[in-house]
Order: C-alpha cells, then sequence, then structure tokens
C-alpha cells in the first residue's frame, strides 16, 4: 500500500516530531546545554535515518 517515498516521508515526519519534543524536553532539563544536546540530537538522527534508509533499501 506505501511505496518507498511514503515511507521515507512517514519516518522523516516521525524523527522531525521526536527531535523536537526531545530537544525541548532537554533545554528545560539543562538549559545551558542546549545547543550541545542539539548538536549530538542532529547527530543521533542523522545515524538512525540513515540507518533505516540502508535497511529499507
Amino acid at each position: 500500500m506505501f511505496d518507498n517515498f511514503d515511507k521515507t516521508a512517514i519516518f522523516s515526519i516521525v524523527f522531525a516530531a521526536v527531535f523536537i519534543l526531545s530537544y525541548f524536553w532537554f533545554k528545560k532539563k539543562n538549559p545551558n546545554k542546549s545547543n550541545e544536546i542539539l548538536l549530538m540530537s542532529g547527530i543521533i538522527m542523522v545515524i538512525i535515518s540513515t540507518g533505516i534508509q540502508f535497511v529499507h533499501g
């Protein structure tokens, strides 16, 4: 029912939502380290999304 584009779009939306929520949660917990956490979260998100694209071909 879904082709590869739809799967990629759904994963992108889900990861964007998770990224935004986790960023605000960490910013609330550690307001002084928000930039470092944003950078780390971005790196983790890229690794995860690349892994999913690799698995799904």
